[in-house]
């Protein structure tokens, strides 16, 4: 329960940040929220998944009353699990169609190349699934986290092989963004609890 209260003062401050107090004759008007989301391609499982969560959310506060007295309406694209097509999709939600708030596709890839069409735009987008530190890490102004960041997934597992006397442990990932980030953070939590890690 304090999750979820925690989660809608999140949003709402996201929006008030995002489009401005309610007053005035917008007041009444939906607030449009948009987003790109890999509906096809390599990543359509989790995207689904996605695009679920935030028409949940839709309904659910819209059954509530809306945020700051206005309904809050999703415009959602397929992206294609595709890079190049989210960006041209994040043109069109701010350019076109308009919309008042973004929220971030799927993956740490598809966030850092949509990253810089709201940086271009001064439009804040909140990224709840991508959790790769470097995206952050390029002065980026109008982009806010809310995962942990993939470098620092390894921990637990490290904890546990240190606990049980292990010294040298392999790494094997994807050569990708978010492998290489894992793979990155592991080597340094490693160090710390005095194992040697190959990868």
């Amino acid at each position: 329960m304090r999750a979820q209260g925690l989660y809608r003062s999140l949003v709402v401050l996201f929006i008030v940040f995002a489009i401005g107090p309610p007053w005035g004759s917008e007041a009444q008007q939906p607030i449009r929220i948009g987003a790109s989301l890999s509906l096809t391609g390599k990543y359509a499982l989790q995207g689904g998944y996605a695009r679920d969560g935030y028409l949940l959310y839709q309904k659910r506060v819209n059954q509530k009353g809306g945020v700051l007295g206005r309904s809050v309406e999703f415009v959602i694209y397929d992206d294609g699990s595709d890079e190049k097509t989210a960006v041209r999709l994040y043109e069109k939600l701010i350019a076109e169609d308009q919309v008042d708030a973004v929220m971030g596709p799927y993956s740490s890839p598809i966030t850092d190349a949509v990253a810089e069409v709201t940086e271009k735009h001064r439009k804040l987008m909140v990224a709840p699934m991508a959790a790769t530190s470097s995206i952050w890490e390029k002065g980026r102004r109008y982009l806010v986290m809310l995962l942990s960041p993939v470098e620092v997934l390894p921990e637990g597992v490290l904890d546990l092989a240190a606990r049980n006397g292990l010294k040298t442990l392999a790494v094997i990932n994807e050569d990708a963004l978010v492998g290489k980030a894992a793979t990155r953070g592991a080597i340094e939590l490693a160090k710390k609890k005095g194992l040697e890690l190959v990868c």
